[in-house]
C-alpha cells in the first residue's frame, strides 16, 4: 500500500509577524478576515503590516476615510486579535498608539 499525504500549506502572512507583511499579505489577510471591500484602498495606500500594526482610529477615519465607526472599530479589533492572539511566540505586543498611519497613507 501506498500512503498519500496531502500537504495544507499556511498562506505567508500567517508565518509570520504582522511588522513582515507586505502588501499582497495584508490583502489576503484582509480577505481572511471578511473584509475584502476594503482591498482596494489598503493596495491604493500601498499598506504593509508596519502600517497596520501603527493603525489608530483616527487614522482610519482621516487615512483610509473610513467614515463609519462600527467598521473602523471591527478592523481595529481585527489587527488586535491578530497581533495579541495567545500564540505569542511569533507576536510582538506592542500597544498601538494615537496619531494618524506611518508614512502619512
Amino acid at each position: 500500500w501506498r500512503r498519500v499525504e496531502t500537504v495544507v500549506r499556511q498562506p505567508a502572512w500567517q508565518r509570520k509577524e504582522m511588522s513582515k507583511w507586505n502588501r499582497r499579505d495584508v490583502c489576503e489577510w484582509l480577505c481572511e478576515v471578511g473584509v475584502p471591500e476594503l482591498i482596494g484602498t489598503f493596495r491604493e495606500k500601498g499598506l504593509r503590516g508596519r502600517d497596520l500594526e501603527e493603525m489608530t482610529l483616527l487614522g482610519m477615519r482621516e487615512d483610509l476615510e473610513m467614515e463609519d465607526p462600527l467598521s473602523r472599530n471591527r478592523l481595529m479589533q481585527l489587527i488586535w486579535n491578530y497581533r495579541y492572539r495567545e500564540d505569542s511566540t511569533t507576536v510582538t505586543r506592542t500597544p498601538v498608539r494615537g496619531g494618524s498611519l506611518a508614512g502619512g497613507g
